[in-house]
């Protein structure tokens, strides 16, 4: 099979392609299911089938890239290494980069304060939260839902699991934002060291909470981390401000971005919109396709260890592969119509959008409560909600590691 000339296709590097990927990925998905970026020099694979059997290989594909921890691509690596071991704590693979047997004991440690149960206790204080934001833009009669709303529900809540001061959300905000755009492989030097001195800010902050959390421990997920033993082991420091600073990404993005498309979508489709507020209990079907159909996290990575073949295409040892969820999501062999918009599609819950395998988001739960109950009550307390025509209609953004809107104004 034939890698596409760059002529033809371009690269998910380019921001026109990342505002609107779908085109591209299905291009792919038809000509060349495995193919060779240009500009990130990624191997890019958007069958299902093929993201499912590489995420279940770990032995022949790694997740320790350098693409989220180390970048040792980058020409300031060593730098960058020596500010973290210095003034904050080296970086490690723990669960996200992690492959066994060592993410098996990390996985272990975050499953035992990660419990469904725990997750379930938190339902009332998640709808008190959001009922909270929502009092808070009622006297304006119009909000940009995503600053004022869906960027704060899952970042309150994470802030707050890991001791975080909300007077600080800003900060956190911003640690956030940084990680995911390290991700980037053209990111400019000078940028990148930039966001090294916010993360060792990140790390120092949250290591002082984990230190007071030993002496006196509390009931959230930073201090469960903390007191949690496997065979009597305890994480190390460097480990623990690792796990949580994962936790810190991964628990607002996908919620943020799941809850700003859901309810785009609902205000641009007026017949889901009535059908939904008719019966709630199709929520969550409705948000499962919303993460098939968008899935905020479009892609994550791994490294082949050997020489091996995807399809057609022989793979390099070394190669980095780049997972195209949003492109699995949409392939034609595992979906039905997958362009179409189907909420309660057989299978849907089969989506890629919390990933496969070993990877599978620890937080998906959590992240899929966040997102029902923000949606149930947003209908039933703002029934006259419908876009601004004050404002232009919401595009995706140009992002190489998340599939995002850029506003979502809305008047009530």
């Amino acid at each position: 099979m034939a890698i596409i000339e760059q002529e033809m296709t371009g690269s998910l590097a380019m921001p026109d392609i990342q505002r609107c990927p779908f085109p591209f990925l299905d291009r792919l998905l038809a000509e060349s299911p495995v193919y060779l970026d240009p500009l990130t020099n990624m191997y890019i694979v958007t069958r299902y089938e093929d993201i499912g059997q590489i995420s279940a290989r770990p032995d022949l594909y790694s997740n320790k890239t350098t693409v989220v921890v180390g970048r040792h691509d980058s020409l300031v690596a060593e730098e960058v290494a020596r500010r973290f071991a210095e003034r904050g704590f080296p970086e490690m693979h723990t669960l996200v980069t992690n492959d066994p047997p060592e993410h098996g004991s990390y996985r272990a440690l975050v499953e035992k304060a990660f419990t469904p149960s725990y997750v379930k206790e938190l339902e009332p204080y998640i709808e008190a939260l959001v009922d909270e934001l929502i009092d808070g833009m009622l006297p304006q009669g119009r909000a940009n839902l995503l600053p004022e709303f869906a960027i704060k529900v899952p970042m309150y809540i994470i802030a707050d699991q890991l001791g975080v001061d909300r007077a600080d959300y800003d900060r956190f905000k911003l640690w956030s934002d940084v990680t995911v755009e390290r991700n980037n492989p053209l990111l400019d030097p000078d940028r990148e060291l930039e966001i090294t001195e916010h993360l060792i800010d990140m790390q120092n902050y949250l290591h002082a909470r984990a230190v007071a959390y030993r002496e006196n421990p509390t009931d959230n997920l930073l201090s469960r981390l903390v007191h949690a033993e496997v065979d009597g082991q305890k994480l190390s420091d460097p480990a623990l401000i690792a796990i949580a600073h994962q936790l810190l990404v991964a628990g607002n993005e996908t919620t943020t971005t799941g809850i700003t498309t859901a309810m785009w979508l609902l205000l641009t489709k007026p017949d889901l919109r009535a059908a939904i507020e008719a019966d709630p209990s199709r929520i969550p079907g409705f948000i499962e396709e919303v993460l098939r159909s968008h899935s905020p996290v479009p892609h994550m990575w791994r490294v082949a260890l050997e020489d091996s073949r995807i399809g057609d295409v022989d793979i390099p040892k070394g190669a980095v592969l780049m997972l195209s969820y949003l492109a699995g999501n949409r392939d034609p062999a595992q979906w039905s119509c997958p362009a179409d918009f189907e909420p309660g599609r057989k299978g849907g819950r089969n989506h890629l959008a919390f990933g496969r395998g070993i990877h599978f988001c620890i937080g998906n739960q959590l992240a899929r409560g966040e997102m029902r109950i923000a949606i149930r009550r947003l209908l039933e307390r703002l029934p006259a909600m419908r876009l601004s025509p004050d404002h232009p209609e919401p595009q995706f953004i140009p992002h190489f590691a998340i599939h995002a809107l850029d506003h979502l104004h809305i008047v009530f």
